[in-house]
């Protein structure tokens, strides 16, 4: 078998704690030709000295700092790596995930064998000691895409293997500070429509959840991270609204763009989430869209109340899709 070169990008920023356990992941893996990239995102850790260790004991493990014209943010490290990989594959990661062992032999005999464009595994979401595990799993229902947008499959970095030619034109938009792996694989998607990917059923990936990650931050309702998350489902809501014409699924997504509006204080969360939802009339007959928004904010508005932070969305969309259906 030939065993072409896959990069490996890590972001990294005051991680020295957790990145070690990410690294021994990636030199643990059977598939052997890899090269891994790390930037340093202006770490005030010891993550220069740990890095220093690593490189030495691996000449693989490359590590350099973000430029200082760069945006400072994992985007500008990711995009960063990129221009200095020379895989011909590529996988982007996070410094607190761990790879399983046969992760990268399992792809790229996938990616290899069938020439697609990219390959996506099932993984495992766990708190930092491992002992909290639920399996995500990214089987196929419709498309990839449609799938992907309507959140009936969960395609993140963790999880995601590309082809490198597929993606060396685009980046990660920098000014985002969450949901950019949702807006960086709608962008692949929504250019390569006739897209070839391949599902491996087993679960290769752990993706670590702790409270100081990008998503935990999502959770405690930051700003910065809520307005991130805002700006791509809106994104995804309006191409949605436009290309498919299943009200159904047209409220799946709708639901998953106005769930960054429900993060923020009740107060705000009343005004945002009318104000946003009513510039979107347009979109709806007007005699539904009147029943179609209290029933909303009502279910919005109780779920902050009783601190509900779990969305489930397709549990909901029966009840909407009663409203909006056109007789």
């Amino acid at each position: 078998m030939h065993y072409p070169l896959v990069s490996i990008i890590i972001p990294t920023y005051n991680r020295a704690h957790l990145i070690g356990e990410t690294l021994e992941s990636v030199k643990e893996q059977t598939y052997k030709n890899w090269e891994c990239i790390v930037i340093d995102d202006g770490s005030s850790d010891y993550t220069d000295e740990l890095m220093g260790f690593y490189c030495k004991n691996d000449p693989r493990i490359q590590y350099h700092h973000r430029p200082d014209k760069k945006t400072k943010g994992a985007n500008a490290c990711r995009n960063y790596g990129f221009s200095l990989c020379k895989g011909k594959y590529v996988k982007w990661f996070d410094s607190d995930d761990i790879l399983l062992p046969d992760y990268l032999l399992f792809a790229i005999d996938r990616i290899e064998e069938t020439n697609c464009d990219g390959v996506v595994c099932d993984y495992y979401y766990s708190n930092l000691d491992l002992q909290a595990n639920s399996l995500i799993t990214c089987e196929l229902l419709m498309s990839w895409f449609f799938d992907f947008i309507t959140g009936r499959i969960s395609i993140n970095i963790a999880n995601v293997i590309w082809r490198r030619e597929l993606v060396k034109n685009l980046e990660f938009d920098e000014s985002l500070f969450r949901a950019q792996e949702l807006d960086f694989h709608f962008k692949i998607f929504n250019r390569n429509p006739k897209i070839k990917m391949e599902y491996l059923n087993k679960s290769l990936v752990n993706v670590i959840n702790h409270e100081n990650s990008i998503t935990g931050t999502y959770f405690k309702g930051e700003k910065k991270s809520v307005k991130s998350e805002y700006i791509v489902r809106k994104k995804i809501f309006e191409h949605v609204s436009v290309h498919y014409n299943n009200t159904e699924d047209f409220i799946i997504v709708c639901n998953s763009y106005a769930k960054a509006l429900y993060l923020y204080s009740l107060k705000e969360s009343t005004f945002r989430i009318y104000n946003e939802l009513s510039s979107l009339k347009g979109y709806f007959k007007k005699s539904c869209f009147r029943k179609w928004l209290l029933i909303y904010l009502k279910y919005l508005l109780i779920s902050k109340i009783f601190k509900t932070r779990n969305f489930r969305l397709r549990k909901h969309s029966r009840i909407l899709y009663k409203c909006l259906k056109v007789q």
